[in-house]
C-alpha cells in the first residue's frame, strides 16, 4: 500500500528491510514519523498480524455502490483535498486539536487490532424498512440502545467543550454527507 500510494504521488519510495523491528519499535517508529497518537500507531502496527477475509456481500447493490481500487481511492482522496471539499478529517478532532487536557489522549480508547470485532450474521427480510430504520437514527428518534446513555454522552461532551446533542439532525429520515447526526458528522 506505501508504494502504490507513493506511485499515486508520484514520488519515488524504497522499502528497506530492518533485522530487527518488534511491534513495539514499530509503533514508535511510527508515532515519530507521522501525526498519529502512540495508542493508534500502536493498534496500527499489532493489527497487520490479522487476515481480514472478506466475504461476498448484498451492501454495494443495496446502496448501489461501485467499489473502487485502493490507488483509485488514494486519487480521489487527494483531488478532493486540492479542491478543498473535505468536510471532515481526523484534524478536526479534539485530541488533534491540542485542546484537551495534557496526556487525555492516554484514556481514548483505539479499538485493538483496528476494529471492534463483531462475529453476529443476520438475514434482513425486509430491507427498505431495515434502511428507512438505520436512516432516521439520533436526533428526535434516539438510539438503538441506551438512549440514556447517549444523553450523558452528550453532556459529557459538551462538559469538556464539545458540540452536545444541540446539532439533532437536518431530516429525519434522509443523511447525506456533510449532514449533523447530534454530535457525529456524516463523512
Amino acid at each position: 500500500m506505501l508504494l502504490e500510494f507513493a506511485q499515486v504521488r508520484g514520488l519515488k519510495r524504497y522499502i528497506i528491510t530492518v533485522p530487527v523491528m518488534t511491534p513495539k519499535l514499530s509503533s514508535y517508529w511510527l508515532y515519530f514519523v507521522t501525526s498519529t497518537s502512540y495508542k493508534l500507531a500502536t493498534s496500527l502496527v499489532d493489527s497487520m498480524s490479522v487476515q481480514i477475509i472478506g466475504k461476498p456481500s448484498e451492501i454495494n447493490t443495496i446502496l448501489n455502490l461501485e467499489p473502487i481500487s485502493y490507488k483509485r481511492a488514494v486519487a480521489l482522496a487527494f483531488e478532493k483535498i486540492e479542491q478543498n471539499t473535505i468536510v471532515s478529517s481526523w484534524k478536526d478532532s479534539m485530541i488533534s486539536s491540542g485542546r484537551l487536557y495534557k496526556n487525555l489522549h492516554k484514556y481514548v480508547n483505539v479499538p485493538k487490532y483496528g476494529c471492534f470485532r463483531d462475529y453476529k450474521e443476520a438475514r434482513v427480510t425486509n430491507q427498505v424498512t431495515t434502511l428507512d430504520k438505520i436512516w432516521s437514527i439520533g436526533g428526535e428518534t434516539g438510539w438503538y440502545y441506551g438512549n440514556l446513555l447517549w444523553k450523558l454522552r452528550g453532556y459529557m461532551d459538551k462538559m469538556v467543550g464539545g458540540i452536545g446533542l444541540r446539532r439533532g439532525r437536518t431530516s429525519p429520515t434522509d443523511l447525506h454527507t456533510g449532514d449533523a447526526l447530534d454530535f457525529w458528522r456524516v463523512i
